[in-house]
């Protein structure tokens, strides 16, 4: 729901279509990470659903996955990862570890890329220290074009800056 629906607030509510077993698996796995979800974001989660879906939302973000692409594209330092069915972009920023801000920061950690750009240049990036995957950043493309292009023009301008 999140995905598809956005602009429900960040619902985090989904499902699966699976075999038997393997939904019976999913479920006993799931019930030792997380409660239900709370009875307000089922009946939002059944209301969106419940209503034809508009491709619009997909079309827009497609839009914006490419704009963020194309102004990735000379990105110093950095592998961009397709992302084909999301809202963010997921960079490999291991080619920044071992180099120094030009503050003296030295570079060791996808945890250290996204502090440099957030302090250097106002991007905001979540480590992928946070998902397992040290030498990651994920990017949301779920914001204003203008705010995509100054974005990648700021972080571009301050990965450039790293020897």
């Amino acid at each position: 729901m999140s995905k598809n629906f956005r602009r429900t607030g960040g619902l985090r509510i989904g499902w699966c279509v699976a075999p038997d077993d393997a939904a019976t698996a999913m479920v006993n796995l799931q019930s030792h990470y997380t409660s239900g979800p709370a009875t307000p974001t089922q009946v939002t989660a059944l209301a969106a659903i419940a209503r034809p879906y508009r491709g619009g939302l997909r079309d827009e973000l497609q839009k914006k996955r490419d704009l963020l692409r194309k102004e990735a594209e000379p990105m110093p330092h950095v592998k961009i990862w397709p992302t084909p069915a999301t809202f963010y972009s997921f960079w490999d920023v291991r080619p920044c570890f071992g180099k120094t801000t030009p503050g003296g920061m030295p570079i060791a950690s996808s945890d250290d890329v996204a502090e440099y750009l957030c302090t250097s240049s106002g991007v905001i990036a979540a480590s992928g220290t946070g998902f397992m995957q040290d030498g990651y950043l994920r990017l949301s493309f779920a914001t204003p074009d203008e705010d995509i292009v100054a974005g990648m023009r700021a972080a571009r301008d301050a990965l450039g800056k790293l020897r």
